[in-house]
């Protein structure tokens, strides 16, 4: 059973945790991913030297000594994208299941746009912008999030078939939170996490593939 929430009772419960509890659980959820954004590319940096190492300093096969070099040349800078991609894919897939309880209310589209494109991790990337205002309970409030986190996409024309989806003057439905009103979103973006979940594991396994490949070429041509 979905939980109740009830926006006009300053006592109002989620599940069975008070919204004061649930207030410090989510900063405190936020502040661990926000530590393990870092640590986790890190430690995924400092153990590649130390793959490199074990492969010329263990007593390994020939060809699992090439194995692991390969593997820690390829994920030098793809384990530590990997890592990250991953982490932050699940805080943002955990963020989701907790705004699809979120109530919502109707709201008109005020700017619908592409917005700058930026570098980051070797490519282009293009922003839709929405802004959109609602009411909650009379009191008005403003938006510019479409998702719990901010959306990019890797070419423009992509950034403009989000933001074709959400036309100016058009009547959209806000998710708010009910314990913070101000921050709303138009959609989930369940898909979008769970992708980037799925993009951040296949970099961290492409090298072994590609470690796997090149040693097996390189034992038949020998």
């Amino acid at each position: 059973m979905a939980p109740r929430i009830d926006v006009c009772q300053r006592t109002c419960i989620i599940g069975e945790v008070p919204l004061p509890s649930r207030d410090r659980l989510d900063a405190l959820t936020g502040q661990a991913f926000a530590f393990l954004r870092i640590a986790v590319p890190v430690l995924a940096f400092c153990a590649v030297p130390a793959v490199y190492n074990s492969s010329s300093m263990g007593d390994w096969p020939a060809t699992v000594a090439e194995f692991l070099r390969t593997v820690a040349l390829v994920g030098f800078g793809v384990f530590p994208l990997g890592a990250y991609f991953v982490v932050d894919g699940l805080h943002n897939l955990l963020r989701t299941r907790s705004a699809e309880h979120w109530p919502t209310t109707k709201g008109l589209v005020t700017a619908s746009r592409v917005g700058d494109s930026y570098g980051g991790y070797g490519a282009f990337w293009h922003a839709p912008r929405v802004s959109y205002r609602y009411e909650v309970a009379g009191v008005p409030f403003e938006g510019d999030l479409i998702q719990t986190a901010r959306l990019v996409c890797s070419s423009e024309s992509d950034a403009a078939e989000v933001s074709a989806r959400y036309p100016v003057s058009a009547e959209v439905t806000v998710r708010y939170d009910p314990r913070n009103p101000e921050f709303g979103i138009l959609d989930l973006g369940r898909a979008s996490a769970r992708r980037e979940i799925v993009v951040g594991l296949c970099a961290i396994v492409a090298p072994f593939v590609l470690g796997a490949l090149i040693t097996r070429l390189n034992s038949l041509g020998g």
